[in-house]
């Protein structure tokens, strides 16, 4: 019989803190950046900035969450539940909120109680990013080391809706979730960097150490092809053959020798500062989703309105080009799921104190046959069978010579083309190969 768990302690406003932001090579900060509380009768969050965030003039979501005065700023009901978008990105998405609602129940409380404010101390100091928030309802407990092919079994229980043995895997994967979003089984942790195959996996939460990495690793959902850690695998590394800015991937083998897809965050770093000691520095993260207040569940914009935003924020043409890059991959490779949750900017200070956005290496890169069988965000109205002629109007329209896009294309469309050479690498079954393969639409 599984103990009871105890009674979270919800209800209190937050305290929202950028922890451990990078700033210049080496440094960190910490910034308060407001109180956000619930209002139960307008059922929305309403938040309060704070006096320093207001001094910096913080950039937090420039489009929607100006920091120019001390009034409140209440979210709308039509949106993220009523939450403002940036502070939407923090909380996890399906995977994450099924965890969520089986420990609350396990807790004694029942999901529809909970508010978003609620779920936000829930992710606590874990989510993704730099943003934190307090009080912090879900800390993880003391760190161990931890076994992917015992979480995956959890995982699989979850899913499979195996009843109360589930109580306690709920619990463990929550608190390796780290707030990341998506529908497929995900934990975040450390992984050993020179441990090869036999490398060590720590959580997240551990103390930073040099000798550790922090990864995403994803698990298989019951729909998923047992061949999707090869595959997106493969496809990180098409992506990287066609110019796009990719994180490091690698395939981790668990003890039962299923493999994982892991890739390397970043919005963490560690780093050994000047008087020795070791810290972990963060970037806060802002989706597409989150600054245009678009919840990517209900609503699709178009990538010129993507391609506008990375702009307006970066000032930037080898970035726009990037932006227009990762959507001339995504047309091409048959990647549809490429809603405005994928699409994402990192802040950041640099030495002067100057605020300083980038566009965040590409992820989430694979075959999907997006809604309807249409990509989340179209190109020009059009939401399938890209043509060439939607790629160039997307690049005129966007401020990007017509030569420089025929160039990227041309790019992109040679490494999606040499898609079997990407899949052997990753050993990948000739039949899976080539059923991909038939997805694929490069155009030149």
């Amino acid at each position: 019989m599984t103990a009871p768990l105890a009674r979270w302690r919800l209800g209190e406003p937050l305290a929202v803190t950028l922890e451990g932001l990078a700033r210049g090579t080496v440094d960190v900060i910490d910034l308060p950046v407001g109180r956000l509380a619930w209002s139960a009768e307008r059922r929305v969050a309403v938040f309060e900035p704070a006096p320093d965030a207001i001094a910096t003039r913080l950039p937090l979501s420039p489009h929607s969450l100006p920091f120019d005065s001390p009034r409140l700023r209440a979210g709308t009901r039509d949106e993220f539940g009523g939450l403002q978008g940036v502070f939407a990105d923090s909380l996890p998405d399906g995977w994450g909120n099924l965890l969520i609602d089986r420990e609350a129940e396990a807790r004694g409380l029942r999901r529809a109680e909970l508010t978003p404010i609620h779920r936000l101390a829930i992710v606590g100091a874990s989510g993704m990013g730099a943003l934190v928030y307090r009080p912090e309802a879900g800390a993880a407990g003391d760190p161990v080391e931890i076994d992917l092919s015992a979480m995956a079994g959890a995982a699989d229980r979850i899913l499979r809706d195996a009843g109360e043995p589930t109580l306690a895997d709920a619990v463990e994967l929550r608190q390796a979730l780290g707030g990341s979003g998506g529908a497929r089984p995900k934990i975040v942790c450390q992984i050993e960097e020179a441990g090869g195959d036999a490398a060590r996996l720590r959580p997240a939460s551990a103390h930073p150490d040099p000798a550790f990495g922090h990864w995403l690793v994803k698990f298989n959902a019951r729909e998923d092809d047992r061949h999707a850690a090869t595959i997106e695998y493969a496809y990180a590394q098409m992506a990287g053959a066609a110019g796009i800015d990719m994180p490091q991937t690698r395939l981790v083998t668990g003890r039962d020798d299923r493999l994982f897809f892991a890739i390397r965050r970043f919005d963490r770093e560690v780093v050994s500062q000047a008087d020795g000691a070791v810290r972990l520095r963060r970037r806060h993260m802002l989706s597409a989703s989150g600054a245009l207040e678009s919840d990517h569940r209900k609503y699709a914009f178009d990538y010129a309105q993507l391609l506008g935003w990375v702009h307006a924020l970066t000032r930037d043409m080898p970035t726009l080009e990037e932006a227009f890059r990762r959507a001339a991959f995504n047309a091409m490779a048959h990647n549809r799921d490429d809603h405005g949750r994928q699409h994402t900017v990192l802040l950041d200070q640099g030495d002067n104190g100057a605020w300083r956005w980038r566009l965040s290496p590409a992820y989430d890169l694979t075959p999907s046959n997006g809604p309807g069988g249409e990509h989340s965000l179209s190109f020009g109205g059009v939401g399938r069978d890209i043509s060439l002629p939607d790629l160039l109007r997307l690049a005129r329209d966007t401020g990007i010579a017509e030569s420089r896009a025929r160039i990227i294309v041309g790019e992109v469309a040679a490494a999606v083309s040499d898609w079997p050479r990407f899949a052997a690498v990753a050993n990948m079954p000739a039949t899976v190969t080539r059923r991909i393969a038939l997805l694929h639409s490069p155009v030149d």
